[in-house]
């Protein structure tokens, strides 16, 4: 979305200060040709009050080294 001039020393990977995710889930009984390689298909209903109740704990600093 943006474009910045950075130093010659800057690294993607070890001088980024933050990191944000995102990740798609296709939730329909039919696979979709145009989200394959792009989002999880589940052909099932989903328990949404699971997932955000369970998603809570990842917000926030993690140490995530031990999944190296």
């Amino acid at each position: 979305m943006n474009a910045y001039i950075v130093p010659d020393e800057f690294h993607s990977r070890y001088s980024a200060i933050q990191r944000e995710y995102l990740y798609l889930i296709y939730n329909n009984k039919h696979r979709s040709p145009l989200m394959i390689n792009r989002a999880m298909w589940i052909n099932h209903e989903i328990d949404i009050k699971f997932l955000i109740k369970t998603s809570s704990y990842l917000i926030g600093e993690k140490d995530f080294s031990s999944f190296k």
